[in-house]
Formats: C-alpha cells, sequence, structure tokens
C-alpha cells in the first residue's frame, strides 16, 4: 500500500485548523481514518513489527486520496475568494467569505443564500477545471510509501505551491467576469441574489408571475407580453439554486402539462434547440483577448430521431424562426449543415445545396428538384429506396397479391380473404389496382357458377 504523505499533513493541518476533527460531517470520518495511520506509523518508531502495522492498514486499503486533494482545493478557493476577490471595472470589489462548516453543512438545512455560496465555491472550481485557458491543472502530487517518514513535517506555507496558479486563474475569472461572458453567468446571478434576495424586481412583478394549485410560477407568455423582443438582464435571473419545473397550458382546457410527461420526440426538440441556442449565445459571449467569430457551422446530425414526421417537416422553419429571435454582439452568419435520412427534412433544402450520398461515395444521379419536392417522391429517388416508399413486409404482401391474382392459383372460397387483405392496402393507385384484378376473377367466378348452375337444371330435367 501507498499512502500520499504530503496530501495527509495538509488534510490534517485543515482539519485542525478550522476544528473538524470533533464536528458530524463528511470530513470526519475521513480526517479520522487518516490519524489512525498517521497513528499506525508512528508505531514504527517504537519497535512494532512491520507485519502487526500491516494488518492494521489492511482496514484502509479502500481510502480514496482525491477526497484529501479536493479538500485542499476546495479550502484553497475559499481563501482565494476571501482574500483576493475579483476587481470590477466600476472599482468595486467582491469578495466572499465561506467558512468550513457551511462547504460540510448538509444542502437541506442551508439557506438560499448559504446555498448561492456552495454554489459559487463548486462552480469556481467547475470553471477553472473546465476552461483550459485558466491554466489550473487538476491537483497532482507525488505519491510517496507510507513508511517513508514525511508525515512528521508539516508543509510551511500550505499554499506555496498553488497561490500563484489560483491567482493567475482568478486574474482571467475577473476578465471573464468584467466582460460578462457566458462564463461567470451563473456565478453573477449567485452574488445577484446574496446582494440583494428575492427583493430583487423579478421576483416581485406581479405582471409576470401567478399563483396556481402548483404554487408560485412564472408565466413566459406574460414576459413576452411585457418585454417584447426586449432581453431581459441575464444577471437577474434566479441562481442555479432552485429545484425548477416546466408546465405548458392545454389549449382547450388551460390546464398545465408538466415537462417531465411530454414524449421523448417532445422533449428532443426542446432539448435539441435549446442547445444549440445555448452554445450560439456562449459563442456570441467569448471575452476579450480570445477568438471571437463572426461566422458559425452548425452541424446536425440525423436531428429528426424521436420526430414525429410532423415535427420533421417543420423542424427547419421552426429552427429558423427560433434563431432569427436572437441578438447577436459578434456572429454575422450561421451555415446549418444537416446529415439527414428524412426526406421532410430534405424538401425544405433546394437541391444545389445538397450532397446525395450512396454507399459513403457522392451520388449525383438524383435528377428531381427536392425543395418543396413530394414526399414519396423523395424517399424512392432522394435515399435510393429499391422500391415502393412503404415498409418490407407490406411491399411482400402487396407483390404476393398481385402474383395471386395474376395467376389464378387461390380457390373461389379464398375470394372473401384475398378482398379483405386489399381493403387494408392504404395506398389508392395501388388498391385501385388490385381491385381491377380481384372484380375480374369474382365476374368469372360468377359466370362459372351460372353455367355450372344451368347444367345442373338441364340434366334434372333430361332425367
Amino acid at each position: 500500500m501507498t499512502h500520499n504523505n504530503k496530501l495527509f499533513c495538509l488534510a490534517l493541518e485543515y482539519a485542525q485548523k478550522n476544528d473538524l476533527l470533533s464536528k458530524n460531517s463528511d470530513v470526519h470520518q475521513l480526517i479520522k481514518t487518516l490519524t489512525r495511520i498517521q497513528e499506525i506509523e508512528n508505531w514504527a518508531d517504537f519497535g512494532n513489527s512491520n507485519e502487526k502495522i500491516l494488518k492494521e492498514l489492511e482496514k484502509f486499503q479502500s481510502f480514496n486520496l482525491c477526497q484529501i486533494q479536493r479538500l485542499e482545493l476546495i479550502d484553497a478557493v475559499c481563501d482565494c475568494w476571501k482574500q483576493m476577490g475579483l476587481e470590477l471595472k466600476n472599482g468595486k470589489k467582491v469578495r466572499l467569505e465561506v467558512t468550513p462548516e457551511l462547504i460540510f453543512k448538509p444542502y437541506g438545512d442551508m439557506t438560499n443564500e448559504e446555498k448561492c455560496k456552495h454554489y459559487i465555491i463548486y462552480k469556481t472550481i467547475a470553471i477553472f477545471e473546465t476552461y483550459s485557458t485558466f491554466g489550473y491543472p487538476c491537483l497532482a502530487y507525488e505519491t510517496e510509501s507510507l513508511f517513508s517518514g514525511s508525515m512528521k513535517y508539516i508543509k510551511n506555507g500550505r499554499y506555496g505551491r498553488y497561490t500563484n496558479k489560483l491567482g493567475e486563474a482568478f486574474g482571467k475569472l475577473q476578465n471573464e467576469w468584467n466582460y460578462k461572458s457566458h462564463i461567470t453567468l451563473k456565478l453573477r446571478q449567485a452574488f445577484n441574489y446574496i446582494n440583494n434576495g428575492e427583493s430583487a424586481k423579478i421576483y416581485n412583478d406581479k405582471e409576470i408571475w401567478e399563483d396556481n394549485a402548483i404554487g408560485k410560477y412564472i408565466n413566459l407568455n406574460k414576459i413576452s407580453d411585457k418585454y417584447g423582443t426586449k432581453l431581459l438582464d441575464m444577471e437577474n435571473l434566479p441562481p442555479a439554486i432552485y429545484k425548477w419545473q416546466i408546465y405548458f397550458r392545454r389549449e382547450s382546457d388551460s390546464s398545465l402539462i408538466p415537462f417531465d410527461t411530454l414524449s421523448s420526440g417532445e422533449k428532443q426538440r426542446y432539448f435539441s434547440v435549446g442547445a444549440i441556442i445555448y452554445h450560439l449565445l456562449n459563442i456570441d459571449s467569448i471575452g476579450s483577448g480570445k477568438i471571437h467569430y463572426q461566422a458559425v457551422n452548425l452541424m446536425l446530425e440525423e436531428i429528426e430521431l424521436y420526430f414525429h414526421p410532423e415535427w420533421q417537416r417543420n423542424f427547419t422553419c421552426y429552427l429558423m424562426e427560433i434563431i432569427g429571435q436572437l441578438t447577436f454582439k459578434q456572429i454575422r452568419s450561421i451555415n446549418v449543415l444537416y446529415v439527414t435520412h428524412s426526406p421532410y427534412i430534405l424538401s425544405d433544402i433546394p437541391k444545389t445545396n445538397v450532397l446525395f450520398l450512396k454507399n459513403g461515395e457522392a451520388d449525383y444521379s438524383m435528377q428531381e428538384n427536392t425543395f418543396g419536392a413530394n414526399i414519396n417522391g423523395l424517399l424512392k429517388n432522394g435515399f435510393f429506396l429499391p422500391s415502393l416508399p412503404m415498409g418490407e413486409f407490406a411491399h411482400q404482401k402487396i407483390n404476393h397479391l398481385f402474383a395471386l391474382l395474376h395467376s389464378g392459383d387461390f380457390k373461389a372460397s379464398e375470394l372473401e380473404k384475398i378482398r379483405q387483405e386489399i381493403q387494408h392496402v392504404g395506398e389508392p393507385v395501388i388498391r385501385q389496382q388490385l381491385m381491377m384484378l380481384y372484380n375480374t376473377y369474382k365476374r368469372l367466378n360468377q359466370e362459372l357458377d351460372d353455367n355450372a348452375f344451368r347444367k345442373f337444371i338441364i340434366k334434372k330435367l333430361e332425367e
């Protein structure tokens, strides 16, 4: 077994400094375990056998050192927010004081303000670890033998190794904050809540709030009526500490429909378009000192998955309407590239903008114009279908009916069953052709029956 002794010393120092060893928190058992390991190592100084020590250490084989790394990182970020903070353009300083007790407090026992502070710490870490431009790599400690003796030394200048990197990261975070990029939006929302609570205008605007059996909620239609195309100040929206639910109002009886109850296709439509809007706005909000993008290529692969045919049919129109409502500071043009098997989406695209692929290679044999084309024609020609645009089982069944009626290889008693199967065919032209063949055999069968009846009567009269 190996153990990071330097890291243990840091964690132990942290626990002692903040009086966590006696607290009933998640970190309590962690520190308790580390303390026990330190005691075991100290046994070696008094001549205890290695076998006895190793036997005790078996209890800690599953110990996760990443927890201690996370512990130090959280504490370092808390100290940076308290001591350094961010300096805004208006000269004000943004600082935050978060105690260790708050970090390890059960989330359900926190006030909304405490939840915001808790969120800010973890969101800061997430930003540093997500965006490589902040230059703050994951903590990586050297792994040393448990019996190296390094546990006896407490590191002096605890953050000496990380202060510079965290300082640089906070400097870049300050730039993103002042530029009001998407990276710091949720941080700004949380700080606004800490400063203003629910006294902010959006929480008390009776023109956009409604009360219902489900509770208090914002009516998006009322927001649209009040603000029109004017963009809301995103910073004043509620922070990411609330549980939320979206409801749709049914037009027929005004009942509320929870978003969770929608079909997979309905959810996919909103998720897809929502993700597109989210990333376009993020690209448009990139901060100063970085590459700004004026032209965006939006690639959508099989976006029609899960969609009802009607939603496939109107998806391009819907997407263009939504994008048309956005206001961009930097983006000037957007190109949309579909990879699709949907004739409905293809019918919204001019042929000059379509590349047909067959077996992975470009195919230029398609002669039919795609824009506004008939769906059946696109299915057969645009997607290289070898047969009619219908299910294979139905295709084989129809071929069987044609072959049967052409051959006449069936009994007269089977005519009614054949008629019923023909009536199941939805395509009117095919159904009409089958009925013509069926009626021909029906008349022939009737004539045969009449001749046989006449012959029977004549034979009886002759007797």
